[in-house]
């Protein structure tokens, strides 16, 4: 296995078996959870789609059925033969309330034909959003009787350190379906939401800036803006008391229904999001806790472990079909909020919109180069936070990181380069020198020839001078004697 596939995978279980060595997990020996089935250059650090599909016509031939959990992505159904059902929901969200017992009907009703049909189920990295889905249905078929015990399970069979479905909305989510599961009574209700308290707080306080100052967004499944607690419209009003305790109070109480999503800022920045199911709120008040939070464990501005969120309603109206089919209610429904919710729509939608074929004949090629490039990269330096990492992000996080290190390397070389250049600047002046030095030491050389010279000459002059002097005395000598 690849280091990147070992990035990816992370703590998650694999199987390898006969050559096949997938992102993938038996949590019972008919429902198994993977991560999702990738085509093309994708397929080199998850699982590839030709991998899948012969590990599944190997191993369970004509006798396993495929669901796809991700709202972002799908594929050719024809992959796997057309045994290949959606049921779409955003990553780090629960899903849509009603999409648990239509999963888990369908899931049944495929498993239930023998003890050798089996369900692979996969979201993206196919741990969090499966987790929820598999957790329910471990419920739904009786294999365990509470949330708790399935969640467990779920956790040690899926992964090394039990850390299977970690998002705590997604965890509430698997206990409603218990309570549901024990009761059989699920009541559609509104609840009208007065004020949300929120506390211990030590660095949070109310500000004059609005803009900036602590405040709440509600959202339904379609991710829909319902109510701003910061817009003039709601004329909310923010207090904190000597306790360090923050309270949002709505001017008008704001009804939530069904499936809600509560996301709180301050300065701008989320400080927390939670998922509720209105069917499950029984009194008027509803508390949740720091680890029942999203993103509320890792928050530097959150240190007190006692930090909970407190919701206070006005009152809470049950809803009855009638209501709902009068469009009393209009507002605050969502497709996946109806009674009788059909997803066959959303199956065909979804599989229409395939990510890519498998494979061509120059995608092996392609995969071995880029294989050869990941073997470069120091992956342990690479820090992945997120409990399901898009390898895109890790990708662009050492992209970064390289750039960072090819810019010091880039500043180093020039350095390197000037002070080379200066070196060599010095080396040629000392040359010059030297050279001045060398045509100096020439020309004193040629002037001390030039000045033998002329002593030479004049020596040999004075030397012709006294020879010519002698001759001449000697010629007078002799005319004297003659």
């Amino acid at each position: 296995m690849s280091k990147l596939k070992k990035l990816v995978s992370k703590q998650k279980r694999r199987i390898n078996f006969e050559g096949f060595n997938l992102d993938l997990s038996y949590i019972t020996n008919q429902i198994i959870a993977m991560g999702f089935p990738s085509a093309r250059i994708e397929g080199i650090y998850r699982n590839k789609m030709s991998d899948v599909y012969n590990f599944f016509e190997m191993k369970h031939k004509d006798k396993y059925k495929v669901y796809n959990l991700c709202s972002e992505r799908s594929y050719d159904a024809s992959k796997f033969h057309n045994r290949v059902e959606c049921f779409p929901f955003d990553d780090h969200n629960p899903p849509p309330f009603d999409m648990i017992m239509s999963f888990c009907n369908s899931v049944q009703a495929w498993t239930g034909q023998d003890q050798d049909y089996v369900a692979a189920i996969h979201c993206k990295a196919g741990k969090g959003r499966t987790g929820v889905m598999i957790c329910c249905f471990l419920l739904f078929s009786e294999t365990w009787e509470t949330a708790e015990q399935a969640l467990s399970f779920y956790g040690a069979m899926r992964t090394k350190d039990g850390k299977g479905v970690t998002i705590p909305s997604q965890r509430r989510y698997v206990k409603y379906f218990e309570q549901f599961l024990k009761t059989g009574i699920r009541k559609k209700q509104i609840c009208y939401l007065q004020k949300i308290s929120l506390g211990p707080l030590k660095k949070i306080s109310p500000t004059k800036n609005i803009e900036k100052r602590p405040h709440f967004h509600i959202y339904n499944m379609d991710h829909k803006l319902l109510y701003d607690s910061n817009s003039k419209e709601s004329n909310s009003f923010v207090s904190e008391s000597k306790s360090k305790i923050l309270t949002v109070i709505l001017s008008q109480p704001f009804p939530l229904f069904e499936d809600m999503k509560i996301t709180f800022y301050n300065q701008n920045r989320t400080l927390f999001v939670a998922w509720i199911n209105t069917s499950f709120i029984h009194q008027e008040q509803l508390t949740l806790k720091k680890f029942e939070l999203d993103k509320a464990q890792k928050k530097k501005s959150l240190p007190d472990a006692n930090f909970y969120v407190e919701l206070t309603f006005n009152k809470i109206e049950e809803v009855t079909e009638e209501d709902l089919i009068d469009g009393k209610f209009s507002d605050l429904i969502t497709v996946s909020q109806c009674f009788k919710c059909e997803f066959n729509s959303l199956n065909s939608h979804l599989q229409n919109q395939s990510i890519g074929s498998d494979f061509d004949e120059n995608e092996n090629e392609k995969e071995e180069i880029l294989e050869q490039d990941f073997k470069l990269l120091n992956l342990e330096e690479i820090d992945i936070n997120s409990e399901e990492t898009d390898i895109e992000d890790f990708l662009n996080e050492y992209k970064e990181k390289n750039q960072n290190q090819n810019q010091n390397q880039n500043q180093n070389q020039n350095q390197n380069q000037n002070q080379n250049q200066n070196i060599n600047q010095n080396e040629n002046q000392n040359e010059n020198i030297n050279q001045n030095q060398n045509q100096n030491q020439n020309q004193n050389q040629n002037q001390n020839q030039n000045q033998n010279q002329i002593e030479n000459i004049n020596q040999n002059q004075n030397q012709n001078q006294n020879q010519n002097q002698n001759q001449n005395q000697n010629q007078n000598e002799n005319i004297n004697q003659n």
